[in-house]
């Protein structure tokens, strides 16, 4: 089983600061954000070789200024700046010393849109059309366990539209039946216990993944869903039984790329967040509204889901050709 973050790795001496740390990262929804922002908080303190009491806005300033230096897309700065900012913010709102009315800290050195860089929200953002994301299931070979189970996780990846995270890491107790439809039930991005109808032919690639595996009916609710492979079937390679240790990211992210090579299709820009996009534009061609895309990708709100579609759809010209006639141009 996975142990939540609730720490850092680098030691903060003083119990206030070290509880009210714990307490922040305890207060995220999801594992992969309270990993994301411990990270984030570790990689400032040892930036800046400072205490978090100690942090300044000109240190912060200078950690914005090394990221940058090291290559991080603005997209990551931000993200890490989002992170700080919501610890310092706690520590002024939410974490009194013991026996008092008093804040912990009174500053948030991180707060501001100064220090944050302009990040074109879903400007990088790539998906598959329908047809290549065709393609990209047909290259993967269902005649092995492999194949039923990367058939499975990919397909789930385009019709639920999930974030990586929130599918990869799927566990038997998320699935629930009432008569003859699956639900799914997932958390992440502030969003907690949300259930999602699972189509029918997902739902057969699961089942069939699983009775190849001899998983089926034997499953706890515990168990992840999309496991490594191991030649005896029940015991992985480092002792532990299947179902206690999912897929990791980087494994699937490298399986992603192998079956889009597969279909002939270009995997530069390919990851597998691109399939939540493939998934919302799937749902735009088959005619959902904004609105219902909006409740399938569990936007907060319409304004969200319109400039996510705008943005992965493009803005259409539909005045080209007669700008180009007035100007004497060929249209053919």
């Amino acid at each position: 089983m996975d142990t939540p973050v609730t720490s850092l790795k680098i030691h903060v001496d003083n119990t206030a600061w070290g509880d009210a740390i714990t307490l922040w990262l305890q207060s995220r929804r999801s594992d992969a954000t309270r990993r994301a922002y411990a990270k984030a908080l570790e990689d400032l303190l040892t930036s800046t070789n400072r205490l978090p009491w100690e942090v300044t806005r000109t240190d912060v300033h200078r950690w914005v200024n090394e990221m940058e230096t090291r290559g991080n897309a603005p997209a990551t700065v931000a993200q890490r700046l989002a992170a700080i900012s919501s610890f310092y913010q706690f520590t002024i709102e939410d974490y009194y010393l013991p026996g008092s009315q008093t804040p912990l800290h009174n500053v948030n050195p991180a707060a501001g849109k100064a220090l944050r860089p302009n990040v074109e929200l879903y400007g990088k953002a790539a998906w598959l059309s329908p047809d290549e994301a065709r393609s990209l299931l047909r290259a993967i070979y269902r005649g092995t366990l492999q194949g039923r189970r990367d058939f499975a996780l990919f397909l789930g990846y385009v019709l639920l539209a999930r974030r990586n995270t929130e599918w990869r890491l799927a566990r038997w107790g998320n699935f629930d039946r009432h008569g003859d439809l699956v639900f799914f039930r997932w958390s992440g991005k502030g969003k907690s216990d949300q259930r999602l109808e699972v189509p029918l032919p997902l739902w057969n690639a699961l089942c069939e993944y699983l009775r190849a595996a001899g998983r089926l009916g034997k499953l706890k609710a515990e168990d992840y869903i999309f496991t490594p492979l191991s030649r005896q079937g029940q015991v992985m390679p480092n002792g532990g039984t299947v179902g206690e240790q999912a897929l990791s990211a980087h494994e699937v992210g490298r399986l992603l790329k192998r079956y889009l090579r597969q279909a002939g299709l270009d995997a530069t820009h390919i990851k597998p967040h691109s399939l939540r996009h493939t998934g919302a534009m799937l749902r735009k061609a088959a005619g959902a509204s904004d609105q219902e895309i909006m409740e399938f990708l569990g936007h907060s709100n319409l304004a969200i889901t319109q400039v996510y579609l705008h943005m992965l759809d493009g803005r259409r010209d539909e005045h080209w050709m007669t700008v180009s006639e007035l100007l004497g141009l060929e249209l053919s």
